[in-house]
């Protein structure tokens, strides 16, 4: 789905990638990578309240990783959102119109209710996957326009011009490698665990939950009933739980479940909760 997206891009290729979290900022710029610790409160993950704190700060820290622009034009770069501040969700349509107008009418119709900010102003992304059982699924992304152009204008006020935006959990599930039959992917990033159930590939269901804190029993509890569900819906198993970000995941999961864990894959570096999108778009982008 990245790849598809990514070549449909008209903007120059970016001079950089970057990919914010409550922590820091992981980045890449051609084959150097690297993260940014970020202080404490100055950027907070949410999905109605602002998320840049001390934009200076912020901005501050991104010219430190990317230099001096040697000249007033803005470099092109990729921004990886964090999950937490949006929402990323698959539809159901009986049917779906071929018109885009009305694609986009109906798909922020049905999100309505289900976001935590007004649909009318949030930027809204959406990605029609092969027609299953005469029903059409549809992966959307949504995101607050206030929070959106506060990321925007932090990396402008840096020097570069965000050409490509994308969420992260959407970007990091490029790292599954030979994802066949069905398979759920759980990642935590801080405090946020988000779960996405696939098939052969195809996203079928995507959740994205605040813990109290990175506890297992905790993310167990989330990640049991999508195991369930994709046994009841699917009518089939999960084969491998994909996981990242979890210090001591592997070993409760042993314990709990036993069902086969892989973490997360990179030929850059061992995917963490706070750079797993970055690393899924560069696996896109070499590979488009």
């Amino acid at each position: 789905m990245l790849q598809r997206l990514i070549r449909m891009i008209e903007d120059p290729a970016p001079s950089h990638v970057f990919e914010f979290s409550a922590s820091g900022i992981a980045w890449a710029s051609g084959e150097t990578l690297g993260f940014q610790a970020l202080p404490p409160g100055t950027l907070t993950v949410s999905p109605v309240e602002d998320n840049i704190r001390d934009e200076e700060s912020v901005a501050s820290e991104l010219r430190k990783v990317a230099g001096a622009a040697g000249g007033k034009k803005r470099r092109p770069c990729a921004l990886i959102l964090p999950d937490y501040c949006g929402r990323v969700t698959v539809l159901d349509f009986d049917s779906f119109p071929s018109s885009a107008e009305e694609q986009a009418s109906l798909v922020r119709f049905r999100m309505k209710k289900s976001l935590p900010f007004d649909s009318d102003s949030a930027a809204v992304s959406f990605q029609a996957q092969p027609a299953t059982n005469g029903r059409q699924e549809v992966v959307v992304g949504a995101i607050s326009l206030e929070i959106l152009s506060r990321y925007e204008n932090v990396l402008r006020r840096a020097g570069f011009h965000p050409g490509f935006v994308t969420i992260s959990s959407l970007a990091a599930l490029e790292l599954l490698e030979n994802a066949g039959g069905v398979v759920l992917a759980a990642r935590l990033s801080g405090r946020v665990l988000t779960v996405s159930l696939l098939r052969e590939g195809v996203l079928r269901l995507a959740r994205c939950v605040e813990l109290n804190g990175p506890d297992f029993e905790e993310a167990a509890a989330v990640i049991f009933p999508t195991m369930a569900f994709a046994e009841d819906e699917l009518g089939e198993p999960i084969s491998t739980v994909w996981h990242c970000g979890f210090d001591e995941f592997g070993r409760g999961w042993q314990e709990a479940f036993t069902v086969p864990l892989q973490p997360f894959q990179s030929a850059w570096k061992a995917p963490a909760g706070q750079d797993a999108g970055m690393l899924g778009y560069l696996k896109a982008t070499a590979s488009a």
